[in-house]
């Protein structure tokens, strides 16, 4: 991602074009006020080609030892020679278009001679007004005493080798230990009685393949970085030799997934025994640089009981098995059934209807009041998609976002959600005149996050339906906020020169909720409903320090969920301004909602 070959370095620019100079200095300006204090190197790479180190961030010579100069034009002799072609290949990739971006490891040589494993992520923003120019973070995740000869073959999917706990293995060596025990399952065995092989499987011989995903892993990247992840990578390795038999075999898979082959385990009881086992390694928090992690486990397993011809075939029904895993609440494990197919097979059909169903405009926006605490005053909606299938009925939010976020249709969802819910609101806004506009809430999805499109989309939203940008607030969820932070900068720093408004959705679910709120600027937080269904003076604690914080920032606060009038009231002692909830009203149509704009104070 080091683009050797720039014969301009100097962050001075002497005898430059005025006018690039004077946009890369506002770039380099910009991009420093968004990421100064994080632990990461960030380099713009202008349309010249040349990098340029961003003021106030960790510089690539903390890194490598090396000055970005020398890094830019050593490249060859830094980086090893398979590595500088995936990092050659991963660069041209994100040069082709605006919004292209691309993320790897590779092993750099530092100045002192051992290996340092970087990870960088790369993204074309050279549409963008402010920066107009290539960003490139660079993270530290490893160091290696090893020699460039010596370096691991584990990629960037975790901790190299040396890091590796006892008894985990490379990934190839567990794909062979599957395969192994599939042909071993398959093969033919003697007869005694008949004095000849048989064709049933060896029935002497089982095994269990059990897929393990670290719950939420990507917001422990996003919040924490990929070296605190790759030691949890580590630490998760060692919890599992402490549970597992010296015949089973485990590997990391990458990202928060490993794979767990289980010797002579071959029926669901006996799984189910050894997984309640793998859970009860997860209790304990885990203790990585500096933080007490909760890691919970999402566990799917596949035993031989189901004749396979093939280790995919095993991968296939133990995924199948984790993904309904997933959707469980409680303890998340799940063993492989054949309804799963028919039930994989239900899930296609649905996706092909949400297709049809954005085409035929099956899809519907109901609004839900947002409410003053003190006064009952209703000063805003927010807009939820509602979708009923002429044939299968309403089918809920909870099942159709996740999908449509999956099969790539939430653009085109949110589009329509978020044109239909400014008209709306522009309508509304002009019945009452007299009064304080209303605002409109629009939830954004992580796709919509990083679609280079969003700022024409939302602009052309505001300019055709009359809304002024003001009054439109975009909700982004903490999850997607630490899964994507430097899109979501990015994103929010160009709406907010235009003029619309950001709220932080779920605030309390995520890993550092308090530190992004000086990083991005949010006019409003949403506390997660879960602090007022849970109850309790921790509960209630939480909450009053949660709009203190917020209203010594100067930002706004929206409680959901709000179910009853003690909540109400208990939300009122501590200060806060604005709830949301069944307790004031539903979801409902527009027909309905526009009942409430002329009195706009619910009785």
């Amino acid at each position: 991602m080091l683009t050797p070959g720039c014969a301009a370095m100097k962050t001075d620019t002497a005898g430059g074009n005025q006018d690039q100079d004077g946009e890369l200095a506002e770039a380099l300006r910009f991009a420093a006020a968004i990421f100064d204090g994080t632990p990461e190197a960030v380099v713009l790479v202008d349309r010249r080609e040349c990098p340029q180190a961003v003021a106030g961030t960790t510089a690539i010579e903390t890194l490598i030892g090396h000055t970005l100069e020398e890094a830019v034009e050593g490249a060859e002799g830094l980086i090893g020679e398979a590595d500088l072609h995936r990092v050659q290949q991963a660069y041209q990739s994100v040069l082709e278009a605006p919004g292209q971006r691309a993320s790897l490891s590779f092993w750099v040589t530092h100045r002192d001679g051992h290996l340092v494993q970087l990870r960088a992520t790369a993204v074309n923003r050279r549409d963008d007004g402010v920066l107009g120019s290539i960003l490139i973070r660079f993270n530290a995740v490893a160091d290696a005493t090893a020699s460039q000869s010596s370096a691991p073959g584990f990629e960037s999917d975790g901790p190299p080798d040396s890091q590796r706990p006892g008894g985990l293995a490379p990934r190839v060596q567990f794909a062979e230990a599957l395969s192994a025990a599939v042909k071993r399952k398959n093969a033919k065995v003697w007869n005694a009685s008949r004095f000849a092989r048989s064709t049933s499987r060896d029935r002497r011989y089982d095994f269990t393949l059990v897929l393990l995903e670290l719950d939420r892993f990507k917001m422990v990247v996003g919040g924490f970085g990929p070296q605190t992840a790759d030691a949890v990578v580590v630490a998760v390795g060692e919890r599992l030799a402490g549970v597992l038999r010296g015949c089973d075999v485990f590997a990391h898979l990458g990202g928060g997934e490993f794979g767990i082959l289980l010797d002579a385990v071959g029926d669901v009881p006996h799984a189910t025994r050894v997984t309640d086992g793998l859970l009860g390694a997860f209790e304990e928090r885990f203790r990585v640089g500096g933080h007490a992690l909760s890691i919970s486990p999402i566990i799917g397993f596949a035993t031989s009981e189901r004749p396979y011809n093939s280790s995919d075939e095993v991968m296939r029904d133990a995924a199948a098995a984790a993904g309904h895993a997933l959707s469980r609440t409680g303890r998340k494990r799940a063993a492989y059934h054949t309804a799963m197919r028919l039930e994989d097979k239900e899930e296609m059909q649905l996706i092909v209807a949400l297709h049809e169903g954005l085409e035929k405009r099956q899809f519907d926006v109901h609004y839900q009041p947002i409410v003053r605490v003190s006064s009952s005053e209703v000063v805003g909606f927010e807009a939820l998609a509602r979708w009923t299938h002429p044939r299968l009925g309403a089918i809920p939010p909870a099942k159709f976002i996740p999908m449509a976020e999956e099969c790539g249709a939430m653009g085109d969802l949110g589009r329509r959600v978020l044109r239909q819910a400014c008209e709306q609101a522009a309508t509304w806004n002009a019945i009452c005149p007299g009064s304080s506009p209303l605002s409109i809430s629009v939830n954004l999805a992580g796709s919509q996050l990083a679609d280079p499109k969003l700022l024409k989309e939302v602009e052309e939203a505001l300019t055709e339906t009359g809304l002024a940008p003001e009054q439109l607030k975009l909700e982004i969820t903490e999850s997607v906020v630490l899964e994507n932070l430097e899109l979501a900068a990015g994103a929010v720093a160009q709406l907010r020169l235009y003029g619309v408004m950001f709220s932080l959705d779920d605030f309390g679910t995520g890993f550092s909720s308090l530190s992004y709120l000086h990083m991005l600027p949010y006019d409003q937080l949403k506390i997660d409903r879960s602090f007022l269904t849970g109850g309790g003076l921790k509960n209630r604690i939480i909450i009053s320090a949660i709009v203190g914080l917020a209203k010594s920032l100067g930002i706004e606060v929206v409680a959901e969920g709000v179910e009853s009038e003690a909540q109400r009231d208990a939300l009122d002692a501590v200060g806060c301004d604005f709830a949301q909830g069944y307790y004031f009203a539903k979801p409902m149509p527009a027909s309905e909602a526009e009942q409430l704009i002329v009195g706009r104070v619910l009785p």
